[in-house]
């Protein structure tokens, strides 16, 4: 073997060479770090936004009368911006079983409390807080149920992260 064989061998790439595939990896060593620093603070940021729906209250089981005008399951919580407000109960299959509020014009941070009866049907009154006594549609079935809350403006749905138990009817005002 000669030595101009056994010397290219073991020499490493030409200066050429390596000055080509120099830029390309710095740009994209760049860019990745643009990248990071991008991610970092869009992750902060996105940990102080509020939360659109906040301190979302129910009690954890709640027993219907066959009567309309019965004892109803109190739910609340307040919204980080002024919007319209739509709120239903779901079942497990995200099906409405019955709208409590609909459209109410809801200002930001005020405590917005709602009231239903364990009954099916919609809120004759869009804008009425309390449909506890109006829906006169048949007893939901007992089963595990959450919130369906619309913002409107936002064009965002969000759920209760907890659900609430509707047990059998009581036996008192039927």
């Amino acid at each position: 073997m000669s030595t101009a064989a056994t010397g290219a061998r073991g020499r490493p790439a030409s200066p050429s060479r390596r000055a080509a595939t120099d830029p390309l990896a710095g740009a994209v060593f760049a860019l990745l770090v643009l990248a990071c620093f991008g991610a970092f603070f869009l992750t902060q940021r996105l940990k102080h936004t509020p939360t659109a729906v906040q301190e979302i209250r129910l009690t954890a089981s709640f027993a219907p009368t066959a009567a309309a005008g019965g004892p109803t399951e109190t739910m609340s919580f307040h919204i980080a911006k002024n919007d319209d407000v739509t709120v239903a109960v779901v079942d497990g299959a995200d099906d409405a079983v019955a709208t409590v509020t609909a459209d109410h014009p809801q200002r930001r941070y005020r405590r917005l409390r709602v009231f239903w009866n364990g009954h099916h049907g919609p809120c004759p009154a869009p804008t009425s807080l309390s449909c506890a006594s109006t829906e006169s549609g048949p007893l939901v079935a007992p089963g595990v149920y959450r919130l369906r809350i619309t913002l409107i403006h936002e064009d965002r749905t969000l759920y209760s992260p907890d659900s609430f138990r509707l047990l059998a009817p009581s036996r008192t005002g039927t």
